[in-house]
């Protein structure tokens, strides 16, 4: 699309973790000049009792690209900053007074690969040894069980990119999913974001 071009973004990007989609792979970060030797494809349980598996990914061992689907990264700080890579192009495209509305649901840690005890130190095997996943998580601590606050982690990684986040929507299901769990309230509010290229 031709830059400066589009006066309003609509968008709710994949969940993570939430679904594959069977999109072809791409490959995110490392070096563009590297031959790339991929470990193996990780795979996931994504939810308790869910027995479908995911393909996750895989990691170069020379220059620690990732080649997967937008989703499925294997950490948070991944899925995020693939997120930011994207809306870089948004922004691209978006006019000066255009505006942009992200949807954006939420997710809690220890159902299948968001383990919160194995993010810090996170380790790949690969034939030339180890590669550390994570190396500054952003979310150190997060335990099995915690509300990520994905919604917000991907705000405010925007902010920090250049965009004005300018406000919170709340989305209020009056039907809600239900939720098998016993010992939190089901969610039944997603969030909003409004955020523009400049502040008016």
């Amino acid at each position: 699309l031709p830059d400066q071009s589009v006066h309003c973004v609509v968008t709710s990007p994949p969940y993570c973790g939430l679904r594959d989609y069977e999109l072809p792979p791409q490959i995110w970060e490392g070096d563009k000049a590297c031959s790339h030797e991929w470990g193996p494809w990780q795979e996931h349980h994504l939810v308790a009792g869910n027995h479908q598996k995911y393909r996750a990914g895989a990691f170069c061992s020379s220059c620690g690209a990732w080649r997967g689907a937008l989703g499925l990264e294997p950490t948070v700080d991944l899925y995020v900053g693939h997120l930011v890579e994207v809306f870089a192009q948004v922004w691209r495209v978006l006019r000066n007074d255009g505006t942009l509305w992200l949807n954006m649901g939420d997710a809690y840690a220890g159902s299948g690969k968001w383990r919160g005890d194995q993010h810090p130190g996170s380790v790949q095997a690969t034939n030339k040894g180890g590669l550390a996943l994570t190396p500054t998580p952003k979310f150190p601590g997060l335990k099995p069980k915690d509300l990520i606050w994905l919604p917000w982690a991907l705000a405010f990684a925007l902010r920090d990119a250049g965009w004005w986040l300018r406000s919170e929507i709340i989305w209020s299901k009056s039907n809600p999913m239900p939720e098998s769990v016993e010992d939190r309230p089901p969610r039944a509010h997603e969030y909003l974001f409004l955020l523009t290229k400049r502040s008016r």
